[in-house]
């Protein structure tokens, strides 16, 4: 009998693989920004097509491949992927624990009152129904 081989879970590593892409577009919008500091301001018409582009691609729009080119992919380096695994993994859910762990913390006395004014209700329902003396 052959074994069966497991179907890997890759939610994971294309969400990473989307931040990589993503950081090191940002990564490479800000060098080229930063060259480009020294010469002129790019066209109003051009930045009118790259908007036009953009709300097709955010509204699901076809686009026909004669009209756009696609951006180049941006080269991820080890920097990159330093970044991506400090920020997204270690990071975030250390900010997020830390957040979800003080509002839980500050909300106790609270969280006390709205129980003992709900036993209280709940006595006091109890007694106008007659369950109670």
């Amino acid at each position: 009998m052959a074994s069966q081989i497991p179907i890997p879970d890759m939610r994971f590593e294309q969400t990473f693989l989307k931040s990589l892409q993503n950081y090191a577009n940002i990564a490479q919008k800000s060098t080229k920004s930063s060259s480009k500091s020294s010469k002129s301001a790019p066209n109003s018409i051009e930045s009118a097509a790259v908007d036009v582009a953009r709300h097709k691609r955010t509204n699901g729009e076809v686009l026909n491949a004669e009209t756009e080119e696609l951006p180049a992919l941006a080269p991820i380096t080890p920097g990159i992927v330093i970044y991506a695994v400090l920020r997204d993994v270690v990071l975030r859910p250390l900010v997020d624990g830390f957040t979800w762990a003080m509002i839980l913390i500050l909300a106790k006395p609270t969280l006390r009152f709205v129980t003992a004014q709900g036993y209280q209700c709940g006595v006091w329902f109890s007694k106008m129904i007659g369950l109670r003396e």
